[in-house]
């Protein structure tokens, strides 16, 4: 080709190409080799002879073809960080795309992450101020302060809208019970004043640093305020739907209320002094576990069940929050309903005696020193701890102790640690026989966590597994469900090395843990759908598959099946085999 036509070919091509870029008019056309620009008429471009020209101006002509299939990353790119109300949903498949996301992991971030099935994700917020407050009757009262009825003098959206409704349950009740259910809707706070000794001292320091562990509850948004204020304190990380609903603390001027000097009167001060003292603004709920269970009437195993369900739920965020509670009774225990008929809410409170240093140990120097609780309630490493040097008692093990005597006393009405037996001295063999209606699982689990030894005691997140799993409709058959995951290996374990088995085993059973799963999500998301489940059941549901763990699942699934075949291990290192049975799959 001569230099004459590839100068032609340069020109028409870069003509083309500031023409497409909108540099020219569409209406300019190349005249002669000069390139003499003159307004002619618009016409079609000529198409080149050469080959690769042409496919160049083709590609130029109808670049949509090209560019088209890169328009949707920008939806793609919307949809994964836009403000969609996809937006969590489609992260998670885009996170689960690069990493191997399973269906564990999946159900943990619906529930985890939902407004919907957990509440104790709703924020509002309280005045720090009594005046702002309307105090009414009295509640309930201990040794370190007085509960009294709350509301708010100009109520939030929230407490507005609260609907009042008559329990017909408690018909057949004392008059009190309906006009104290009534109250209820009418202040639906409850205010403890506590009680401050040491009106002399000034300054509000000392208050918050000896009242300072019933401050435990408080909500995350709260913790600037007390950052400073003690030396160890070591509150929950979140709040927590079976925790106290605690919304603020506050020091203010304490007041005297007319039944002061007939309740407390070691706690009023003298007429010359000002006095301060802290006040706990919290949820007010219905009554306590003690006095719910001396209702008359016959008692629901399933009801009971979703309650012991709840109850471990929150002693294994305590656990998991490094936080014991070392005052675990009846009396502690809130639960919140309408109807009498309904399963209730339950909620662990009272937080006086706690312990939160992220730290189990207490130094045991002398007698002085306060294990807390009463001695009904100790766990035997507490009960029976010596003081002197060096010598320490470790509370890592004692709430779970505790929530065994109260599982008796919610599906029997009756603790045995209150009448029969001595938490010092009883053997594990005089516990008491629970109902048949109890299901076998929970049996098992409720004498494992009344062991003597904590070493060999199940863990708090093991047994609110098994109490949960047995909730869904498939606990009662939680054995045959796994079981048909097992059956089909019976046959190759006879030709097969033992490795090759276990690892085909624990295939099989990933997959039936990932169909319980499915079951119980299916099941707790169509739960609004249907009549005979209780908002209770279905929140505790959701608690539990907001935090399940594949392997704390394993360890629970063992309480469902027979005692193991002489292929698989038997024992935990560390554990007694009586703990737990134990499905060993790696």
């Amino acid at each position: 080709m001569s230099m004459r036509r590839l100068a032609q070919v340069a020109w028409r091509f870069s003509f083309e190409i500031a023409q497409r870029a909108r540099l020219l008019p569409r209406t300019v056309q190349p005249v002669g080799y000069v390139g003499t620009l003159v307004q002619t008429v618009a016409e079609p471009p000529l198409m080149s002879k050469n080959r690769a020209h042409r496919l160049i101006q083709m590609l130029l002509r109808h670049q949509r073809i090209i560019t088209r299939p890169f328009v949707t990353l920008a939806q793609y790119r919307h949809r994964f960080t836009g403000t969609s109300r996809f937006q969590n949903f489609n992260r998670f498949r885009y996170k689960s795309f690069i990493k191997k996301v399973g269906v564990v992991e999946r159900v943990r971030d619906v529930f985890g992450t939902n407004e919907r099935y957990n509440p104790a994700l709703r924020k509002e917020e309280f005045p720090e101020k009594l005046d702002a407050y309307e105090i009414g009757d009295f509640i309930a009262q201990g040794g370190n302060g007085a509960v009294y009825a709350l509301r708010l003098k100009e109520p939030s959206a929230l407490l507005r809208n609260a609907t009042l409704r008559l329990d017909p349950g408690l018909a057949a009740l004392p008059s009190t019970s309906q006009e104290r259910g009534i109250a209820r809707k009418r202040f639906p706070l409850a205010l403890k004043l506590m009680f401050n000794y040491e009106h002399e001292r000034r300054g509000d320091d000392h208050l918050w640093a000896n009242m300072g562990a019933e401050l435990v509850p408080l909500p995350p948004g709260a913790l600037p305020k007390l950052r400073g204020r003690f030396r160890r304190f070591h509150p929950l990380p979140a709040s927590h739907p079976n925790i106290v609903k605690m919304h603020t603390a506050f020091v203010d001027a304490m007041p005297i209320l007319p039944d002061a000097l007939a309740r407390y009167p070691e706690a009023v001060p003298p007429i010359d002094i000002d006095p301060r003292t802290m006040f706990v603004v919290m949820k007010r709920y219905r009554m306590d576990l003690h006095e719910y269970m001396n209702i008359p009437g016959p008692l629901d195993t399933h009801k009971g069940t979703v309650m012991l369900a709840q109850l471990l739920e929150g002693v294994h965020f305590l656990h998991q929050s490094r936080v014991s509670q070392r005052d675990m009774k009846s009396d502690n225990i809130l639960l919140e309903f309408d109807d009498y008929d309904e399963v209730p809410f339950l909620v662990i409170s009272d937080f006086g005696c706690a312990l939160a240093q992220d730290d189990w140990n207490v130094a045991y120097r002398s007698d002085e020193v306060d294990l807390g609780g009463n001695a009904a309630t100790r766990a035997p490493e507490v009960i029976g701890a010596k003081p002197g040097p060096g010598a320490a008692v470790n509370f890592a093990a004692a709430d779970l102790w505790a929530s065994g005597g109260l599982a008796y006393e919610i599906y029997t009405r009756s603790n045995p640690f209150y009448s029969r037996l001595r938490s010092s001295t009883y053997r594990e063999k005089e516990l008491p026989v629970l109902p048949e209606a109890v299901p076998a699982a929970i049996s098992s689990v409720i004498r494992a966590m009344l062991r003597r030894d904590p070493e060999h005691r199940v863990q708090p997140v093991v047994a609110a597994d098994v109490v949960g799993m047995s909730l869904f409709r498939y606990g009662a058959d939680v054995h045959g469900l796994v079981q048909k995951g097992l059956l089909g290996l019976q046959l190759d374990l006879v030709d097969n090395p033992v490795s090759k088995a276990l690892k085909k085993l624990g295939e099989r059973m990933e997959r039936a843990l990932d169909d319980v799963l499915m079951l119980a999500t299916a099941e707790t998301i169509f739960a609004r759908f249907r009549a005979d489940l209780s908002q209770a059941e279905a929140q505790v549901r959701a608690t539990f598959l907001s935090r399940v763990e594949r392997s704390d699942l394993r360890a629970a699934l063992g309480y469902f099946m027979p005692p193991p075949q002489p292929f698989f291990p038997s024992t935990v290192p560390g554990q007694n085999p009586e703990a737990r049975p134990q499905i060993a799959v790696n």
